[in-house]
């Protein structure tokens, strides 16, 4: 049941920037401290103390801030809330966010508040107390904040002390939120002041995080305002902030779809928009004590179990939960509780009352609508080879939320996105997604692997298009996108924890396998880099067998000891000896290895713009563990993404382009809303490029990986067979093909899993799926 936190013992910090030197000042923010404050000290509402309602406007320095998290973690024994408005600023060359304070200037991030240092002081402090978190955040563009190593560690949030944390977002991450010239406060906290000060009529007696959330969504909706998005963890739905002034009131019960579990929200996309910072009017004068009690109040900042501080200039809300997101990515229900299921309520039409846009592979659409049969006047979601575009599309469901593409551009399907010209009537007509998808590269990989349990994924090196991403066993959406009782046995057989072969899991982008040999590209252009060998043609000095360091254990090759003794890179590959990388890694470093693992993308979260796992290199090794890392063991681990990203840097002369799966958003006509570039990253040289591809090629021709050779194609890449846990087992292909010397490329990596036994069908099965995919591709290049 909702728990009204305990006042006494609970902190409230309210943080705001509204006036700046260099940046568009936003005087409702201003307005926004005041009456956020006034409404949580009100006795009828929450009645915090007014010396644990903390008010911080226009902090001096970001010192200030970060000093002041440590006493606000410390004084909040059950229940800490954060509140933050004001602008973001982006470093254009890492994506990380930075907060911004009176004097920051744009492009130069480093004159306001790295949100890592934040971050870091936040989630790091043993001496946190509070039981219970919720943090509110008025910004544009909130899911930068979920970026790159920006988002907490699991063991932080899943502490003993943490009973539940809570998110709220008022806008999707690539949009902006507003701030309506003539009104008061910004139009999210203007909703979230009037709800908490008025009371909501028939909700319960209290009202908690999540009856608030679908109140702000159905009210800003009527409004044809940015929409809401909540994230829960443990019992965070049902903190409570305010006593409801109309709590005696009930609303008839309407009628529920099947039981569904609480979904996540949606996910950032990879790239926001330019910065747009709505005007307003001009902020009152100071006057009164009120005013100059705000100005004088001592300074407390942050508090335990931060996740998200995104400003990007003009202003949103954003509340942002730490921990990880499951297997799927998605959003609550949006017509009822995440825990029961649709409600047939306003906010349920406002959602599906009419057919959402359409997400398009190769110009058709992948996704449609028909008239729900149990649900009068609205629509559900159909799906055109489900299975298949599964991984890309997410679902879309009455009962069960949504998840993928469908959840990251809600506002854009459902015609919500404010930049949807809206004709005669209150809503626009809902936009499209356009993806990168070639579908004949996605239809081949999804057909050669079928149903063993694996993953493929092809890359477009020049520009970064995702031209396939398959996850297999697969499910197709449009088994549950109602609300009826075969939905909900639908959904309820997908469920890992009924179904082993977890078929909702997307594994080209989630799930993360120890790499092997595929790694050893890796160690090798940190070793070209760094000038311990000239070319891949150079002998190594490496013993065969090779003892680990710190061991008495021999680590020795497949070939004979005369193969791989001494043997140059571009051979070490061939033969796969082992031995030659694992003293490389040693005779670099950890340190160094690390570096290079870092600019292929190890270690990072990857948004395409569904969120992707981290592949991760570890961290304060000894060097016996060192040398097993630099044979792809030890605990590194790698999506295929990952290491499809590896051969494409390769494949396009050292230069890493972001992969994506969308290419532009666009209107119901195809007028483009918004494209998206891609951003390029040079990793190693051309040169260091140039030698590794002579290994990869060399690898197809003469080694492991002869069965990915095509006639007439330029073919390079590498092949492993790994260990698992029991008789689980993995099949490695990493590799590119090019169409002649500068020809259009492709990068493909395919994994499928299987046991001992399986080994030669699981090799076979990997080996056709990247050849279909590769000529797939080429065909394409080729029209």
């Amino acid at each position: 049941m909702a728990v009204l936190p305990d006042p006494s013992r609970s902190e409230a910090l309210l943080v705001g920037v509204h006036e700046y030197s260099a940046l568009p000042a936003l005087p409702a923010v201003a307005r926004n401290l005041e009456g956020l404050s006034e409404v949580l000290t009100d006795p009828g509402v929450w009645g915090l103390p007014a010396d644990r309602c903390t008010v911080l406007s226009q902090p001096e320095s970001a010192q200030q801030v970060l000093d002041t998290v440590k006493e606000a973690a410390t004084r909040a024994e059950d229940t800490l809330l954060i509140y933050y408005a004001g602008h973001g600023l982006v470093d254009p060359h890492t994506d990380e966010l930075y907060l911004a304070l009176s004097d920051s200037v744009r492009d130069r991030e480093y004159t306001a508040l790295r949100y890592e240092y934040l971050r870091r002081a936040v989630l790091l402090d043993p001496a946190v107390s509070a039981r219970r978190t919720v943090v509110i955040l008025d910004c544009c563009y909130s899911g930068r904040a979920l970026v790159g190593r920006m988002s907490a560690s699991d063991h932080i949030a899943d502490r003993a002390m943490v009973e539940g944390t809570c998110l709220l977002t008022a806008s999707a991450e690539t949009r902006v939120s507003l701030s309506p010239p003539g009104e008061t406060y910004t139009a999210f906290t203007g909703e979230l002041i009037t709800a908490l000060a008025q009371g909501i009529p028939g909700a319960p007696d209290l009202i908690d995080m999540n009856t608030l959330y679908r109140h702000l969504h159905r009210t800003l909706a009527a409004k044809s305002r940015p929409l809401p998005q909540q994230r829960n963890r443990n019992t965070g739905g049902l903190i409570a902030l305010a006593r409801n002034r109309h709590g005696t009131v009930r609303t008839p019960p309407r009628p529920t779809a099947p039981p569904a579990p609480a979904r996540p929200p949606a996910l950032p996309a990879s790239e926001a928009p330019p910065v747009q910072v709505p005007s307003e009017q001009p902020a009152p004068k100071d006057s009164g004590s009120r005013r100059s009690a705000l100005r004088r109040s001592r300074v407390r900042v942050a508090g335990a179990l931060l996740a998200t501080l995104v400003m990007a200039g003009g202003v949103a809300f954003a509340l942002r939960q730490f921990g990880t997101d499951g297997d799927a990515d998605g959003v609550e229900p949006k017509g009822g509780s995440g825990s029961s299921g649709a409600s047939y309520n306003e906010e349920f039409v406002a959602r599906w009352g009419q057919p959402r846009g359409d997400i398009l592979v190769g110009g058709k659409p992948v996704t449609g609508s028909k008239k729900s049969q149990t649900h009068p006047g609205t629509y559900k979601r159909t799906y055109i080879d489900g299975k298949v575009y599964a991984p890309l599309t997410g679902y879309g469901s009455h009962s069960y939320g949504l998840s993928g593409l469908e959840a990251i551009y809600d506002d854009l399907l459902t015609g919500t996105d404010p930049r949807l010209d809206k004709d005669s009537g209150e809503r626009a007509a809902p936009g499209k997604v356009i993806t990168t998808i070639d579908a004949d590269v996605q239809r081949g990989a999804y057909e050669a692997l079928r149903d063993r349990e694996g993953a493929a994924l092809a890359i477009d090196p020049s520009n970064g298009e995702i031209l396939a991403m398959v996850s297999t066993p697969s499910y197709d959406p449009g088994t549950f996108s109602g609300a009826t009782k075969s939905d909900g046995d639908a959904f309820k057989k997908l469920q890992k924890d009924v179904n082993p072969d977890n078929p909702m899991l997307n594994r080209a982008l989630r799930e993360t396998y120890p790499p092997g040999p595929a790694f050893e590209l890796v160690v090798a252009a940190a070793a070209l880099e760094e000038g311990l060998y000239r070319s891949v043609d150079q002998q190594t000095r490496s013993p065969d067998p090779y003892v680990v360091p710190g061991t008495a254990s021999e680590l020795t090759n497949e070939k004979s000891s005369k193969t791989c003794e001494n043997v140059s890179l571009r051979d070490a590959f061939r033969y796969s000896c082992d031995t030659v990388f694992a003293k490389l890694a040693v005779d670099l470093g950890e340190s160094r290895v690390r570096r290079m693992a870092e600019k292929f993308g190890f270690d990072k979260e990857m948004f395409v713009p569904v969120r992707a796992g981290a592949s991760t290199y570890p961290r304060e090794m000894n060097e016996g563990e060192l040398a097993l890392s630099g044979i792809g063991q030890h605990t590194v681990q790698a999506t295929p993404l990952q290491m499809a990203m590896v051969s494409s840097t390769l494949a396009n002369g050292g230069e890493l382009v972001t992969p994506r799966s969308v290419s532009k958003l666009t209107d119901s006509q195809g007028k483009a809303l918004e494209s998206f570039k891609p951003a390029t990253e040079r990793v190693v040289s051309e040169e260091t490029a140039a030698e590794l591809r002579k290994a990869m090629v060399g690898m197809v021709t003469a080694g492991k990986a002869t069965s990915l050779g095509l006639g007439g194609v330029v073919v390079g890449g590498t092949a492993a067979v790994l260990s698992g846990q029991g008789d689980t087992r993995g099949t490695w292909y990493t590799t590119y093909a090019q169409r002649g010397t500068g020809g259009h490329s492709v990068a493909v990596t395919v994994v499928v899993r299987g046991t001992a036994d399986t080994e030669k069908s699981d090799a076979d099965t990997a080996a056709l799926t990247a050849k279909t995919m590769m000529e797939a591709a080429l065909r394409t290049s080729d029209r």
